[in-house]
């Protein structure tokens, strides 16, 4: 048994992933999903806000190839005040596109952010 990591020869075997329906290696499911929110995170709209990541769900459309490019198109969906106030319960749906514009990867983030006034204290 090898250490942590995902050695699906999907992913690291050049020769195998020549013979699926692919035709070449592809990236995890994760990468993609972690790139999405990476990519949104450096546009600094949660920053310091975040209080905590309360679920993700999220669905495969089409594989990520190596070498592709990919873009992520993020658009809020729902908010809500807590009960306390002083945070808030956003939804953010995002869709996650190829260079050539195909949907790889579609899903939801909920997260916890604080108010700005609660933030302050």
């Amino acid at each position: 048994i090898r250490g942590p990591g995902d050695y699906t020869p999907l992913h690291v075997d050049a020769h195998y992933a020549s013979k699926t329906r692919f035709r070449s290696r592809t990236a995890h499911g994760p990468l993609g999903l972690g790139a999405a929110i990476g990519l949104f995170t450096q546009l600094n709209v949660l920053g310091e806000s975040v209080v905590g990541l309360l679920n993700l769900n999220w669905d495969f459309k089409a594989a990520v190839k190596l070498g592709d490019t990919i873009y992520a198109r993020v658009v809020v969906i729902e908010t809500r005040l807590t009960s306390k106030g002083d945070t808030g319960i956003v939804k953010f749906q995002f869709e996650v596109l190829n260079q050539r514009e195909e949907l790889t990867q579609r899903g939801v983030m909920t997260v916890m952010i604080a108010c700005r006034d609660a933030r302050v204290q």
